[in-house]
């Protein structure tokens, strides 16, 4: 099971979009699915593969999704 550590997370979780609405159902914990996340990026596992641990294949991939739209993965900023 991957799930990123207490340092990496407390560097990130800001930059993680978070919910702003109060409709539909409760968010799953944003550290879990962006470990999901890695695990597949990490794996190159299939989504509807992935450990129960990380949640629904859908919703992490849906979360994925989203945060791809909100820039969270694009890494053409990144200092080489």
């Amino acid at each position: 099971m991957l799930i990123i550590s207490d340092n990496l997370w407390n560097e990130i979780s800001n930059i993680i979009p978070v919910k702003k609405s109060k409709l539909g159902r409760p968010l799953k914990d944003s550290r879990i699915v962006f470990s999901g996340v890695l695990y597949v990026m990490v794996t190159g596992v299939q989504w509807h593969k992935l450990p129960d641990y990380y949640g629904r294949p859908t919703t992490v991939h849906g979360r994925f999704r989203i945060w791809v739209k909100a820039g969270l993965f694009d890494l053409r900023h990144v200092n080489h």
